[in-house]
This record gives C-alpha cells, sequence and structure tokens, in this order.
C-alpha cells in the first residue's frame, strides 16, 4: 500500500471538499480554523393530561432574523425558543402545544404554542395571541416553560486570545406531541473537554426537570494549529488570490472529523468569505488545484 499516495489523495479530496463549503458562502482568502460539536440531548417524558382551561390561546412568535448556530452565536440574534418561553413564564396556564425551530444548526425564527387560561392573556410586541377552539389534550405547562425560561441558550464562553467564540449551545428544536416533549439542542467548542462540560451541565440542568436525557451525534472537535502545511496553503492561496490569513471560526466540523481518523495528516481549511463573485473563486479554485503542494 503506498501510504504517501493515498495522502496526497485524502489532501485532495480534502481541498475539493472545503472548496465547495468556500463556493457556497461565495468568498476566499481565508484559512479558518474550525470548531464543532454537535451533542444533541433528546428530551423525552409523558406528562399528565389535565383538562382545559376557560380561555384557549394559539401564542406565536415568528419571522425572527435567524442565523447559524456556530458562526452567528454572539450576534444577539434572539431564539424564538426562548422568547416564547419568557411570554409564558409565570403565567397560571396548561399546555397543549410547544414547537419551534427548524433544524439543529439554526436559530429558531419561530415558536407557537397552544394554551388554556383561567383568565384572558394579553399579547405583546412581537407576539400573536389568537383566541381558538381545540379538542387537544392540555398538560401542566408550569416545569416545561421554567426550563425552557431557565436553560442557557447562546455564548458560553469566550477565547480572548484567538477572539472567537470558545463554547456555545444553542436550544435549537422543540415539539410536544401526545403529552411527550422532544428538545434537541447543538453544543459547540473549540477543544473536546470544553464541548463535553457544556454538555455534561445541560444534561444535568435538563435531567433536574424530570426528563430523560441521551446524546447523539458528537463530532470531534478541531483545536487551531499552524503547521508547515497551513504555512504552504497560505502561501499558495496568497498567489492564487492575493491575500489570504489565518483565523478562527466557531464552525465546521469537517476537518475535525478526518484529523480524527488519519492522525499522521496536517489539515487546512479554506473559505469562506462574501466578497467575491461565483465566477471568480471557480476560476481561482481552477488555479488553486494546479498547485504542487
Amino acid at each position: 500500500m503506498n501510504f504517501r499516495r493515498i495522502k496526497k489523495n485524502l489532501i485532495k479530496i480534502l481541498r475539493i471538499f472545503e472548496g465547495m463549503k468556500a463556493l457556497k458562502a461565495c468568498q476566499l482568502g481565508v484559512l479558518p480554523w474550525g470548531s464543532q460539536n454537535i451533542p444533541r440531548p433528546i428530551i423525552k417524558r409523558l406528562i399528565e393530561g389535565l383538562p382545559n382551561l376557560k380561555n384557549i390561546y394559539r401564542v406565536e412568535i415568528s419571522g425572527l432574523r435567524g442565523g447559524h448556530s456556530g458562526i452567528d452565536i454572539d450576534k444577539g440574534i434572539p431564539n424564538a425558543i426562548k422568547l416564547l418561553g419568557k411570554f409564558l413564564k409565570g403565567k397560571d396556564i396548561n399546555i397543549a402545544k410547544f414547537s419551534g425551530g427548524e433544524r439543529i444548526n439554526s436559530i429558531p425564527t419561530k415558536a407557537e404554542a397552544i394554551i388554556s387560561s383561567k383568565v384572558k392573556i394579553d399579547g405583546i410586541d412581537g407576539v400573536n395571541l389568537e383566541l381558538i377552539d381545540t379538542n387537544r389534550t392540555f398538560y401542566m405547562a408550569k416545569d416545561i416553560i421554567d426550563m425552557i425560561d431557565s436553560f442557557k441558550n447562546g455564548v458560553i464562553a469566550l477565547n480572548k486570545d484567538l477572539n472567537v467564540v470558545d463554547r456555545s449551545l444553542n436550544l435549537a428544536l422543540i415539539d410536544l406531541v401526545d403529552g411527550e416533549l422532544k428538545i434537541e439542542i447543538s453544543i459547540r467548542g473549540m477543544s473536546d473537554i470544553g464541548i463535553d462540560e457544556v454538555s455534561q451541565n445541560s444534561v444535568e440542568h435538563l435531567n433536574s426537570y424530570g426528563f430523560e436525557t441521551r446524546v447523539e451525534d458528537k463530532y470531534p472537535s478541531w483545536e487551531p494549529k499552524v503547521g508547515d502545511f497551513a504555512r504552504r496553503v497560505d502561501s499558495k492561496m496568497r498567489e492564487v488570490f492575493g491575500n489570504s490569513e489565518f483565523v478562527a471560526i466557531h464552525a465546521g466540523l469537517e476537518c475535525g472529523i478526518l484529523s480524527k481518523r488519519f492522525l499522521d495528516i496536517e489539515i487546512s481549511s479554506i473559505g469562506p468569505t462574501n466578497f467575491i463573485s461565483t465566477l471568480y473563486i471557480w476560476k481561482g479554485w481552477y488555479e488553486f488545484g494546479r498547485k504542487d503542494f
């Protein structure tokens, strides 16, 4: 087996893969360190059915900006699930539905609940309330709302040396169906130790409300390291694009997976930024692919 050839081919595959990622985002000229790990605590708990109260409402928050749960997590973008939990906090209600979020790696743009209350509830800016009729079964809301409201969300820690988010947590998806509540969160970090710490704290918090929790889809982190290969890539990037810099980003999982499987190879991720046309990127990647490393 010609290991040198295998190694060279792996690096070529990586260039193509990361190149497509850069093309998707429409910019080059950056050599980022990626860091991502997405444990998914899946929380399920059966809760007792209760009669509906006098007033039944559909409550909705929608149309929020949203964003990527990694690179946008420090931009102060509101999380619709958290906002809806905050609005319902402290209200004497039962609940038939609570759903929100779009995907595991995005900041939720919308969330919806169906609640019943003994008293009339007034809406506020950004929260839509509608009186409805329903035959749904209602459940005790207090633990659900308290858990959502108290759940840490957003930036957990910063890496001051690299000027980037070190650890973060995103309450991504929630769904209450037939008395069973399911929640998925994404956790990211610059190191496995940091990720495990945030994951453990989150599990303990959720378990304290009586939920059953498990962690799924854990990807290895990718800690920053500038080696000889990265410097050579940087040099070639400057030749092709006229500019290059090393940065750390709070995203990216491909290099973490490959670096843990192939311990003796160096990896450099390329892109993205937002200032170069797609045609220029394709041309640049054609020239860059011809370079001899």
